[in-house]
């Protein structure tokens, strides 16, 4: 017995850490440590949260970030914003995250413990502290010095969309550090690179113009234009290249084809295929396509000089006289033909510029409408019988001067059901009419797309 309490007093000599540590609280926890040449930060957090340690942490932190004063230089674009509230808290936020990114890497100094609450300990050398956000400040410059010249080269290049690209990443490179005054010798002079970028991507979208020659066209109905309509995009009288378009009529309708990117010339031609509407004056609009600058959205500083230029997007309106010409068409049944499939499509002709004849020789078009139908078989229902009927529908339309088929269109062994008891011929005129209902969509949109030249048949 006299040998175990020996062993015992022992380890309690040689390893006094074997007491519990709980029980010896730190100064630290006990009182807020005062160091001068230090910035302190401590945090707490029960044990009874979920991840104790890590709120614990940020606590920490958050206390050691709120001990740095942020110096706003009178220079700085922190500086030039803060008129605009949004853009001037949105880089206040920013600053203040990623200074609290920047103490993440700074190593805790102690940890305590009790059965309720963890306790952590930053302590962080104001003249290390210093020193790091030198190199932060530079790298900053640096890159975002790197690329605004880049941004600068795009845009003497005519690349408008690479310019802001560029542009933005230099002002994502330099946020950080929006309240500091990032100086750079540029050809002589001193200048402020976090101002120059920011100088520039609102300069970007600058005397941007949208023309188009001819910007009046005459045209008849169904007839493409012989020549295209050029549309030209410039800044400050230089042409802009690989710039995106967004083409289309806003009154009126009708067939447009052009390929909608900007060549070396800064130009798109744009054809127009034909006119399909009755009005008598109508509009086709071209400017810059803005959906590709989205990708900037994100970032509210870009954003803002992006929904300004969106206000006022240059653009350009061609007018277009229309010269309406009816265009005679005769409807000519083969195969199970009857009148409901000839009146639908008499119906999906009238509404357009089409007037229906029944003389073949006084006819512009063709319109051709072939059709089959196949009887299947019996299908039991719980109440009665179904018949199954297969219908085959082609739709041509040919021009009779040049016998050019202009347009095509079918459907083949449409399933459709009929009550046993229904006549065969009141069958097949139903299912027909369904074919027609799927057909009717893209025939209407295949004869908007009909290239007509009456004039030339005359």
């Amino acid at each position: 017995m006299r040998l175990l309490s020996i062993s015992v007093l022992l380890l309690c000599i040689c390893f006094p850490f074997a007491l519990s540590a709980k029980d010896k609280k730190p100064e630290w926890v006990k009182q807020r440590p005062v160091d001068r040449m230090s910035y302190i930060g401590i945090g707490v957090a029960p044990k009874s949260a979920p991840d104790y340690m890590l709120v614990a942490k940020k606590n920490a932190l958050n206390d050691l970030a709120s001990e740095i004063k942020v110096e706003v230089e009178s220079e700085s674009l922190l500086q030039t914003v803060e008129k605009n509230e949004q853009v001037s808290s949105f880089l206040s936020n920013n600053i203040q995250v990623r200074a609290q990114q920047d103490m993440e890497q700074f190593e805790m100094t102690a940890s305590w413990e009790d059965d309720k609450q963890y306790w952590v300990y930053y302590k962080l050398s104001k003249l290390d502290y210093e020193e790091y956000m030198h190199k932060r400040k530079l790298k900053a410059t640096n890159e975002g010095y790197y690329y605004w010249t880049k941004g600068n080269e795009a845009l003497s290049q005519r690349e408008l969309f690479s310019a802001v690209e560029l542009y933005s990443k230099g002002i994502m490179a330099v946020q950080p550090c929006a309240n500091d005054e990032l100086k750079q010798e540029h050809e002589g002079k001193t200048i402020d690179v976090a101002l120059e970028l920011y100088n520039s991507i609102n300069r970007v979208f600058d005397n941007i113009t949208v023309t188009s020659s001819p910007s009046q066209l005459l045209l008849q109905s169904f007839d493409a234009s012989s020549t295209p309509v050029m549309i030209s995009v410039m800044k400050d009288g230089t042409p802009l290249k690989n710039l995106k378009l967004k083409i289309g009529f806003i009154s009126g309708s009708g067939s447009l084809s052009s390929n909608d990117i900007t060549n070396d010339q800064g130009e798109v031609a744009l054809y127009i295929q034909n006119i399909t509407s009755k009005a008598a004056r109508q509009e086709i609009k071209a400017a810059i396509d803005m959906s590709r600058f989205t990708v900037f959205n994100d970032n509210i500083l870009i954003e803002n000089v992006l929904s300004k230029f969106r206000a006022t997007i240059p653009q350009c309106v061609i007018s277009i006289e229309v010269v309406p010409v009816e265009i005679k068409a005769f409807i000519k049944n083969t195969g199970k033909a009857n009148d409901a499939l000839t009146k639908s499509v008499r119906n999906m002709l009238s509404n357009d510029y089409f007037s229906v004849v029944n003389d073949a020789e006084q006819a512009d078009i063709l319109i051709l409408v072939s059709s089959n139908i196949k009887k299947g078989g019996k299908v039991k229902g719980e109440m009665y019988n179904m018949i199954e009927y297969f219908s085959t529908v082609e739709i041509e339309i040919v021009d009779v001067r040049t016998s050019q088929t202009l347009y095509s269109t079918n459907v083949n062994d449409f399933r459709s059901l009929s009550p046993e008891s229904t006549s065969e011929t009141k069958a097949e005129s139903t299912a027909l009419r369904e074919v027609m209902r799927k057909l009717e969509k893209d025939f209407k949109k295949g004869i908007k797309n009909l290239n007509i030249n009456k004039n030339s048949t005359e």
